[in-house]
């Protein structure tokens, strides 16, 4: 359907609940609203050293603070699924100019099994990095999937 096939409302007229539907629906369709903000970006397994997670760097430019939605999905072939969901608190230090981040799980396990390493951030930049240990096996998937919520300026 395109928006055109929205039907006109003129003042006076009955409000049909299928009209404001149609809308609705059609506004899901094309800016994926419900998904609106989030991002999704592959793990891999076994990473001792810190990898980053591209697009997620935090901006002292734009903003002092964030909180960070997060899903942490991990899998091997046994099958053997490692998830958790939780919130990233970030702030910015002005006077030292780094980044601290504070990882709270609110569901599930610590997925990637690696503690305080499993997500960091290099405090100049702001890039957010992941570390996992080795599920083991030969196969695995992994993700995160973010969602910014919250940004607090200066």
């Amino acid at each position: 359907m395109a928006f055109a096939d929205i039907p006109i409302r003129e003042n006076g007229q009955k409000i049909d609940s299928s009209w404001w539907n149609t809308i609705r629906e059609k506004l899901v369709e094309t800016f994926d609203l419900e998904n609106l903000g989030q991002n999704e970006f592959t793990i891999l397994n076994n990473q001792s050293t810190s990898q980053n997670i591209t697009g997620l760097i935090l901006d002292s430019t734009q903003y002092i603070s964030a909180v960070i939605r997060y899903d942490i999905f991990r899998l091997n072939e046994a099958p053997t699924e490692l998830r958790e969901m939780g919130y990233l608190s970030c702030l910015w230090n002005s006077t030292t100019d780094t980044w601290t981040i504070a990882r709270r799980i609110d569901c599930g396990v610590d997925a990637l099994n690696m503690g305080a390493n499993g997500l960091t951030v290099v405090a100049a930049s702001g890039q957010i990095q992941y570390q996992t240990d080795d599920m083991g096996g030969v196969s695995h998937e992994g993700y995160i999937r973010y969602k910014i919520i919250t940004k607090f300026v200066d």
